[in-house]
């Protein structure tokens, strides 16, 4: 998500970020599902409740311990967010 919305985003964050989000849930839905105590009421099913912020927070810890993507790439972030009517089925080659 941050990739389309944050320039400096890049790719060491993003994976990162999906690692260590995937990881916390997990640990969080294994904790649950053989009979620990669930944290504020967060049963198995609404795990990603605790993975999505730590993967959040992972992803821009390490993308700002990590280079700046190219000018080109910020580029494209910019261009993804503007929008020009046009589809990828309407372009003829």
């Amino acid at each position: 998500m941050l990739g389309v919305w944050w320039k400096r985003a890049n790719r060491e964050g993003a994976i990162a970020g999906m690692i260590c989000g995937f990881l916390a849930g997990s640990l969080y839905l294994w904790y649950v599902r053989s009979g620990g105590t669930p944290w504020f009421g967060i049963d198995h099913l609404r795990f990603a409740i605790i993975g999505m912020p730590v993967g959040l927070v992972a992803q821009v810890v390490v993308t700002l311990m990590t280079p700046e993507p190219d000018r080109e790439t910020q580029q494209m972030v910019d261009d993804v967010r503007i929008p020009t009517g046009s589809t990828i089925l309407a372009q003829t080659h």
